[in-house]
Formats: C-alpha cells, sequence, structure tokens
C-alpha cells in the first residue's frame, strides 16, 4: 500500500531526493526493496518504526501465520487529547449488532427456501454471512487461549424502540468492545452510547465520514468515497506522472465532488514532484476534446470519475475505438462494479483501474484455507460478508487481546493484511474517530481484476 508520494511524505524528503539515493527506483517500486533515506528524522520516530517492524506477526488456525502480517504505517500517528486508558484483564465482554430481524426470518418456510421458492430477508443474508465468519475467527482465538463472553443483539434499523431498549440492557455498560451496528441509520445512537462509556465501537461497512466526528471511539473500516478517489489519484501521481493525464469533468453536479477530489489531490502530488501546474493534469468536457489530447508517444491516462451509468458505459464505447492508435490506460469508480452493461472486452482493452475497499485473492493458500474452514462448519461457499466479518472480528479482537480494553492508542501503528481487507487507520482532527485509509487500487488483466497497488 505504499508510495512514493507517501513515502516522501513520511520522511520529509522530495522524491527526487528518493530517488537519488535508491537508483533501483528507476524500475519503480517493489514488494521487499529496501530503501534508503535521510536520517533527518527525530531519533523517538526511528525508534516507533524499529518497534513495529519488529512485531511478531498474529498466530491463527485458519490463516498461515506467515499470511497475517504487520505493514508499515504510511502518516504519522496523531497525537489524541482522549485519554485511551485500559488494562489486559483475564475475560472480556464483546457485543455484535447485527439485523438479523430474527422474527420476520423465522417467519418463512424453510421448505421454499430449500427448493428456491423463497429467501431470507437480504438484511438477514448479510447479517448471518457476517457473523459465520466472525464465529471462525473468535474459533481461531480461542486456540490463542482467547477469554470473552460474546453477546448477540438483534437489531432493527426500522425500529426505534428496539434500538432503544437494547441501550437499556445493564451488560451493556460493562462491554469492552463492540462491532456493529452495520447500517448508519442505527448506528449513531449505538456509537453515542459507547462513546459515554468510553467503549470502542467498529462499524464494518458505513462510508459516511460524519459517524466519526467527535467520537474518539469510532472505527470506520471502509473508507469514505472521497478517500477512494484521492488514494487513486496518489496512485496516478506516482505511476504515471511523466505520461499524459486527462481528467474528464462530466458538468454532472453529482460528480464534482469526485472530480474536485481527484483534481486537488492530483496536481499537489505533481507540484510536489516538481512537475510544472501548466503541465500537470489535462481537463478535457467531453470525449471529442479526450481525443484531441491524446498522445501518440507516450501512455494516456483518462480518468473519469462519474456514477451515471449510461454516460460511463457510452463513453467507453467510444474511447475503446481510440486504442488502436493510442496506449489509454482508464480509471473509474468502485461502482463500476456493479453495472451490468459494461462490456468486459473493452475494460479489458482499456485496462480500466478502480479504487475498492476490498480485494479477494482466491488463490491465495490464506483464502483457500479460509474457503476449506467455512465449507467444513457451514457447508456452504462463504460471500464477501463472511470474508469481512472474520477480518474485523479478528482485528479488532486480537487487538483487545494483546493490548487491552485501551487498545485504541495502539491502533494506528497496528496495521493488519487479512484475507478480504487491510487496515491502515488514521485519527484526524485528534477527538474524532479512526478510518480505516488503505485503499485497493484493482485493475482488469486478462478478462479479471488483480491487485495494481
Amino acid at each position: 500500500g505504499q508510495t512514493l508520494y507517501s513515502l516522501s511524505k513520511q520522511y520529509g524528503v522530495s522524491i527526487e531526493k528518493v530517488k537519488a539515493l535508491n537508483p533501483q527506483l528507476n524500475e519503480g517500486l517493489k514488494i521487499g526493496q529496501i530503501l534508503k533515506f535521510p536520517s533527518n528524522k527525530p531519533k523517538s520516530e526511528t525508534t516507533t518504526a524499529v518497534k513495529n517492524a519488529a512485531v511478531s506477526p498474529l498466530k491463527t488456525a485458519v490463516i498461515p501465520t506467515e499470511n497475517i502480517t504487520k505493514t508499515e504505517a504510511t502518516d504519522r500517528p496523531i497525537v489524541s487529547s482522549t485519554n485511551y486508558s485500559g488494562e489486559l484483564k483475564s475475560e472480556y465482554n464483546i457485543a455484535f449488532f447485527l439485523p438479523f430481524n430474527a422474527d420476520v426470518a423465522n417467519a418463512v418456510d424453510i421448505d421454499k427456501i430449500i427448493k428456491g421458492d423463497a429467501e431470507l430477508p437480504n438484511k438477514t443474508s448479510v447479517a448471518l454471512q457476517f457473523y459465520e465468519g466472525s464465529l471462525l475467527a473468535i474459533d481461531s482465538l480461542k486456540k490463542q487461549k482467547l477469554n470473552a463472553k460474546i453477546f448477540v443483539y438483534d437489531i432493527d434499523d426500522s425500529d426505534s424502540l428496539n434500538i432503544f431498549n437494547i441501550l437499556k440492557k445493564p451488560e451493556l455498560a460493562s462491554m469492552n468492545l463492540m462491532i456493529g451496528p452495520l447500517y448508519g441509520s442505527n448506528f449513531m445512537p449505538v456509537a453515542k452510547f459507547a462513546k459515554e462509556h468510553s467503549i470502542a465501537i467498529v462499524s464494518p461497512f458505513t462510508q459516511i465520514n460524519k459517524i466519526l466526528f467527535n467520537n474518539p471511539y469510532v472505527c470506520k473500516i471502509t473508507p469514505s468515497s472521497t478517500l477512494q478517489i484521492e488514494q487513486m489519484a496518489h496512485f496516478v501521481a506516482d505511476t504515471f506522472q511523466t505520461q499524459n493525464i486527462i481528467l474528464v469533468n462530466t458538468t454532472n453536479i453529482k460528480d464534482m465532488p469526485y472530480y474536485n477530489a481527484f483534481k486537488n489531490t492530483t496536481n499537489e502530488a505533481l507540484l510536489k514532484a516538481g512537475k510544472p501546474v501548466s503541465d500537470s493534469v489535462k481537463i478535457a468536457y467531453h470525449l471529442p476534446a479526450v481525443q484531441s489530447m491524446l498522445n501518440a508517444t507516450k501512455v494516456n491516462v483518462v480518468v473519469l470519475p462519474s456514477n451515471n451509468q449510461s454516460y460511463v458505459s457510452d463513453f467507453i464505447s467510444n474511447l475503446n475505438v481510440l486504442r488502436d492508435k493510442y496506449n489509454i490506460v482508464l480509471f473509474g469508480l468502485q461502482s463500476w462494479n456493479n453495472y451490468d452493461n459494461l462490456d468486459f472486452e473493452y475494460l479489458n482493452n482499456l485496462s480500466l483501474h478502480i479504487p475498492s475497499n476490498n480485494y479477494i485473492d482466491y488463490q491465495n493458500v490464506v483464502t483457500k484455507n479460509f474457503i476449506k474452514h467455512y465449507r467444513d462448519k457451514y457447508q456452504t461457499d462463504p460471500e464477501m460478508y463472511s470474508y469481512q466479518g472474520f477480518d474485523a472480528t479478528y482485528y479488532f479482537i486480537s487487538s483487545l487481546k494483546k493490548y487491552g480494553t485501551g487498545f485504541l492508542k495502539n491502533i494506528s501503528e497496528n496495521n493488519y493484511q487479512g484475507i478480504e481487507s487491510t487496515f491502515n487507520f488514521s485519527q484526524f482532527p485528534a477527538d474524532s474517530g479512526f478510518e480505516n485509509k488503505f485503499v485497493f487500487i484493482l485493475k482488469y488483466r486478462d478478462y479479471k481484476l488483480v491487485k495494481a497497488n
């Protein structure tokens, strides 16, 4: 997840100086490289980096130890004014808030489900998959001598009285960790309760940053859409800074936040890299303008930050026609994954890149082992929410087990690479919650999405 830009920012030196000290970077930044940096950082930060690098990998019966790794933080931790006091305990209390909708689900005829004539409610299905992944994580941690009481609450986001009654339960104030609710509509009242009782609470799915404001006990796993765009912009600036970058302005008001986030972040990064403003990102307002800006001798990076499905589909179809004459790499949004009218041939031809908050490598031994354990326990294959449940549960409960109830004070240095997610939490401003800053950049290659960063 590191980039030349993030490393230069972390160590306070220019990208040019980093390249001058490390000639091997002419071939690009690669996994496993050892880089030289000027020793102008305070000794305390150097010591922290050494300690981070020396942390032993986590152990689990489901995932081989060599594949659960700590990664270096790419941003300096923010010093919070919140006192994350805590202790190591012999037993922890952990609460899950999940929308099982048991009353509705139990009314569905099981025989009809088996025959395919009926389905469980969607939120029930999501909650079950997430919880099944969580149980596998808990099984793994039990073998590491985790001692915990697990409390599970069926929370109905359409019934405020249901939430109110749950929050009145006397045992809730004694929780050491809360996972969920999954959705923002009922997360806020539970998060307020967590803050009042100094309990760390995890939001697995919500992208909106307002859940972090003025609540330093919230941990938001899913990066916001704007952060995804900003991280994609850093990737473009690092990887294609000498190439021809063209940003499309659709003039659609709904696309403007993404357009501005990409434009501002890329220009700032290119300026820091010493590239003149006049020669940085070109702006095109329609496809003919894009065509007029294409360069026959460079890689043409075309960025289309739009969620307008019909516009995106038409744009890609017409852009594909130009690829015979020009080397084109297209950048889009994660939402495009849900569009059913995009031609995979075109996406592959244009080497489409998109930001994403998750990625599963099904060829990885970690993933294969997880699938095997999941099949053994549940007689079916895991789906996306199962992987998310495992990663979230394993990371936060193992952090609780290792650091105690004050584990949030260590979270900025406690990075994690899981099956489906990578966690790199950062807190800004200091009295807000923590947001996962890691964003995958995926690209189409041989008709499938693979990691580009």
